[in-house]
């Protein structure tokens, strides 16, 4: 539909680039363009939709809810939040949490309950706590979460920036045992680094962290807006080394692909230095999207969809693998979050991320050198199969 893209060009701010294709619905592991074209979804939201397009319970759930009451403040309380936050906190193994609307919104509360825990209770000096985070990560687009996620790229002619952030390498333990000084409030850690390419740090990295941070007496926070929710084959990808961290950030998919909703869960230890006031969001924690999101964690639990991502995970890993084409690096990933590391020498990847669109297959094309595969968790083997039919005529064909 040319005169829908020309609509977006003439009102949309040049900030961001979509590719001239009008997606009208959407349907389990599909998307439709107006004339009937499906494409193979291997966006799904930038990791959203995990449950799949338009899944029936996750409809009726929103349904049901929106004819009863879809918006409260937190002046009173709610079903749908109670239940929400019981469960949410039972199968992360955490105290408490607070819920937001964005994933960025998370982290921007997870910085303010650091800042005043390291204040209140270790006792730093007022407006001197320091939060470490990693080189090449992503933990938003604020111009707080800027500072955090230590980006060049998307930090430039947004300064000033929020102090008091230090970057450290990526799997690199040492190298955040070193930085740690009395100052320190928290470390803040993706366990796979997503919108940086799907880097998978070394077996161990995070259980060194957690055992530094608990030595060094700062908060141990792992970002888990992408990779949780069962991307991984696991709820927490963090789970994979059996750590306990003192807060957790969940986004992205724990809206089923209907409502943003985030949550920052903790300890009591960290979340007791709040007091009414301290913290709050018109649209955090609505019925609704707390309806939706409790619904999508259940459906997790229920129709065991940590354990087919795994599965299905594999199953595409190996067949990428076995493809031995030129124009690949390297395959990485974990669960259902896969990244193909182009050989730019040999081909740019918006050439790939093109070519793919046009076979019917949609994917993300990640700083310029990966291309990142999220399919919904509800993927099927054929569909795993017809992904892969495509990937192998795009990254086996000379392109010009």
């Amino acid at each position: 539909m040319q005169h829908l893209i020309e609509i977006h060009q003439a009102y949309s701010a040049n900030h961001v680039a979509p590719y001239p294709l009008v997606i009208s619905h959407g349907k389990g592991s599909y998307v439709y363009d107006f004339d009937g074209n499906a494409y193979l979804d291997l966006v799904a939201g930038i990791g959203v939709v995990n449950m799949g397009h338009s899944h029936p319970h996750l409809l009726a759930a929103l349904n049901h809810q929106a004819q009863k009451i879809a918006i409260l403040p937190r002046l009173f309380h709610n079903e749908p939040l109670a239940k929400l936050l019981q469960l949410s906190c039972n199968l992360t193994q955490m105290d408490q949490a607070i819920p937001m609307n964005s994933g960025a919104e998370a982290v921007e509360t997870a910085i303010k309950v650091a800042r005043k825990w390291a204040y209140v209770e270790k006792k730093v000096p007022d407006n001197q706590a320091e939060i470490i985070a990693c080189s090449n990560s992503f933990h938003g687009r604020t111009i707080t979460t800027l500072g955090l996620s230590a980006n060049p790229l998307y930090q430039q002619y947004f300064g000033p920036l929020t102090p008091n952030f230090l970057t450290i390498p990526y799997n690199d333990a040492e190298a955040l045992n070193s930085a740690i000084t009395p100052h320190t409030a928290a470390f803040f850690v993706e366990p796979i680094q997503g919108e940086g390419g799907v880097i998978l740090p070394s077996p161990g990295y995070l259980s060194a962290c957690e055992t530094i941070c608990k030595k060094k007496n700062v908060l141990f926070i792992i970002d888990e807006i992408q990779t949780g929710i069962g991307r991984t084959g696991a709820l927490l990808a963090s789970q994979y080394e059996a750590i306990q961290a003192d807060g957790v950030l969940l986004g992205k998919a724990l809206g089923g692909g209907l409502l943003p909703i985030s949550l920052f869960l903790a300890k009591k230890e960290c979340l007791q230095v709040l007091r009414p006031g301290d913290h709050g969001s018109t649209f955090g924690g609505n019925p609704l999207a707390a309806a939706v999101a409790y619904e999508t964690l259940m459906l997790l639990e229920n129709q065991q969809l940590c354990t087919h991502a795994k599965k299905m995970g594999c199953y595409f890993l190996q067949q990428l693998n076995a493809l031995k084409s030129p124009l690949v690096k390297e395959v990485r990933g974990k669960g259902l979050m896969i990244g193909i590391e182009i050989n730019n020498e040999k081909i740019d990847t918006q050439t790939v991320f093109t070519a793919l669109v046009k076979k019917g297959l949609l994917s993300i094309n990640t700083r310029q050198k990966v291309i990142r595969l999220l399919p919904p968790l509800t993927i099927n083997k054929e569909e795993v199969d017809h992904a892969i039919d495509i990937l192998a005529t795009v990254l086996t064909t000379r392109h010009s």
